[in-house]
């Protein structure tokens, strides 16, 4: 066990401690720093002693285990790789020969990838399926990322990150190209949450353009607006209202909401015109259909009892 720094460092790295707190010092680190990074070192003892393992048998893979584990306790900080490298770094220089002194490319990329994979199951509860697909996109971005070809992690930019979406939706169908911007978001803020790059970059992966109503709705047809009004039984007062009300709909384009409001001064039989509440509080004259400037000649608008405060009850429309 060791006390160094007043952090309690028990299991398997307890005798690495006080020698890992004079190589922090030894870099410059600050005392709170250089405690953080004890603390840390500690939780990692613990969790190796938990599970029966010696110093030697630490590496990458047992550290990407760690992690997940400390996310899925509730921590709110040394959540990534990152984190742990000075640690890494001090214990491969003490010999523990199971940490690699830096993986290989691949390497890191599939490390990475089961990271951000751990990190959706564990911590945003998606499901396996979708999380594999996430992760094959995360894969394909992390690829493209690194370096020759590209800046790294380290030297991503908001302009890298939206050309790089823009070139992936393009000839992608609308449901496809939303799925890749929304794994590439999700993408980013775990890699800015675990540390590996400087800002959050989410913002930068632009929406996709997509707009489900984007035509005019299609007209009836003329036999199928005969079909409905045929269907009106003119014999009851109810039947007059619903033929009057679709020989405005049909004839004069109202909206439901429109021909609803509509009041007895609204209207004016002598011009024949009828007065509508369009949205914005305008108000439109436009011309009654011929079969409705006949209703006050036929006397079909019933005034008895279906008149309230100047406004028309529907059962009183009729035709």
């Amino acid at each position: 066990m060791s006390t160094a720094c007043q952090v309690r460092v028990t299991g398997p790295l307890a005798r690495y401690a006080d020698g890992f707190r004079a190589g922090l010092a030894a870099q410059g680190y600050a005392a709170g720093s250089a405690d953080r990074n004890l603390r840390t070192m500690a939780h990692v003892s613990r969790w190796m002693q938990g599970r029966g393992l010696s110093a030697g048998q630490l590496s990458i893979a047992r550290l990407e285990e760690f992690l997940q584990a400390r996310r899925r306790a509730g921590y709110h900080h040394a959540l990534s790789i990152r984190a742990v490298m000075p640690l890494v770094s001090y214990l491969r220089r003490a010999g523990v020969a199971a940490v690699p002194a830096k993986p290989a490319a691949g390497g890191a990329l599939d490390f990475l990838a089961v990271q951000y994979c751990g990190y959706l199951v564990s911590e945003r509860a998606v499901t396996a399926p979708v999380a594999g697909q996430y992760t094959r996109l995360a894969r394909e971005f992390l690829a493209a990322c690194a370096p020759p070809g590209g800046p790294g992690l380290g030297g991503l930019s908001a302009a890298w990150v939206t050309d790089y979406v823009v070139a992936q939706c393009r000839g992608r169908p609308p449901g496809s190209a939303k799925f890749v911007v929304t794994a590439l978001r999700s993408l980013l803020r775990f890699l800015f949450l675990a540390g590996h790059t400087r800002c959050q970059l989410a913002g930068a992966v632009p929406a996709v353009a997509h707009w489900g109503a984007g035509s005019l709705p299609r007209a009836l047809s003329p036999q199928a607006v005969t079909a409905l009004l045929a269907s009106c039984d003119d014999a009851t007062l109810a039947g007059r209202r619903d033929r009057a009300i679709l020989v405005l709909l049909a004839r004069l384009g109202l909206r439901a909401g429109e021909v609803a409001a509509l009041e007895l001064g609204d209207l004016d039989w002598r011009a024949g015109e009828v007065s509508v509440h369009g949205k914005g509080s305008r108000r439109e004259r436009l011309p009654l259909p011929a079969v409705i400037f006949s209703f006050q000649d036929r006397h079909v608008v019933d005034l008895g009892g279906h008149v309230e405060d100047g406004v028309v009850d529907v059962t009183a429309v009729a035709a």
